[in-house]
């Protein structure tokens, strides 16, 4: 009976679908950008200005981006403002130097396709592959941490530094 009525469910086009990385949204120079892994591990981060745990998530996101953009972490910081606060949103990512792409999600189109709750902070995890492969929603202290320990599974491991060459000294 369950398998029938998720049949007639998904012919009606009401089933939830995964998450993908099919969408396109402006980032805040107004250029459209359409996230695609190309062998990276991406993290759409959903956040706004006025919510607070969102602010000490993405400053923590933003280190942790640092760390792992060069094994191969892209990370979109999708904001849901809507158009009473939209214009916060430069300034605000301006003033904390966030290293990643902001993108602005204004009518939360693409946030209600992934999470119909509307809880946030919210993220999405793809692989290498564009795969979905993790949730997480609300903000947790460690988040962030638990958050990089997962990612670190699935990037490239990190390349040993070579040796800085002697400098020639006269």
């Amino acid at each position: 009976m369950r398998a029938r009525f998720l049949f007639v469910l998904a012919l009606l086009g009401l089933a939830s679908c995964s998450p993908s990385l099919d969408f396109t949204l402006p980032d805040l120079d107004g250029n459209q950008v359409s996230p695609r892994s190309e062998g990276n591990v991406v993290v759409l981060a959903f956040w706004a200005t006025w919510c607070k745990p969102c602010q000490l998530e993405l400053a923590e996101m933003n280190e942790m981006y640092l760390r792992l953009h060069p094994r191969g972490l892209e990370l979109y910081a999708i904001s849901v403002d809507g158009r009473d606060t939209v214009d916060n949103v430069e300034a605000w990512a301006q003033s904390k130097r966030y290293a990643f792409p902001v993108l602005l999600d204004t009518e939360s189109r693409l946030f209600g396709r992934f999470n119909p709750s509307g809880s946030i902070p919210f993220l999405v995890v793809f692989d290498a592959k564009g795969e979905h492969i993790e949730t997480r929603r609300g903000y947790n202290p460690r988040g962030v941490a638990q958050l990089e320990a997962f990612l670190e599974t699935q990037l490239e491991p990190a390349r040993p530094e070579s040796p800085a060459k002697p400098s020639a000294r006269k």
